[in-house]
């Protein structure tokens, strides 16, 4: 007789870091948030917020004071949306 084992589902893991900005700094990919391996996006999402960063920096130091505030917006709703899509994905788990 063969034993089968039920194959279960759990939900995928990320963190996210709070501020995602302070005096002097700007948390970019991993930093910013952590994808579950399995789950992937980790390079796209670094890739998308290294070229934010590096537009925000390059706008900040033209004179353009918003510039690290609407970073940081605007990487907490990518952050946002990035956790809620992986809300959604399940890996295998067995037993």
């Amino acid at each position: 007789m063969t034993s089968i084992s039920i194959t279960k589902t759990v939900p995928t893991f990320t963190a996210s870091l709070e501020p995602l900005a302070g005096d002097g700094w700007l948390a970019v990919g991993d930093a910013a948030l952590a994808h579950d391996p399995l789950a992937g996006g980790g390079l796209l999402f670094a890739f998308r917020t290294a070229v934010a960063c590096a537009q925000a920096i390059e706008n900040h130091l033209a004179g353009k004071s918003h510039a690290l505030v609407q970073y940081a917006a605007d990487s907490r709703d990518a952050v946002a949306t990035e956790r809620s899509c992986a809300c959604t994905l399940r890996r295998w788990r067995s037993g």
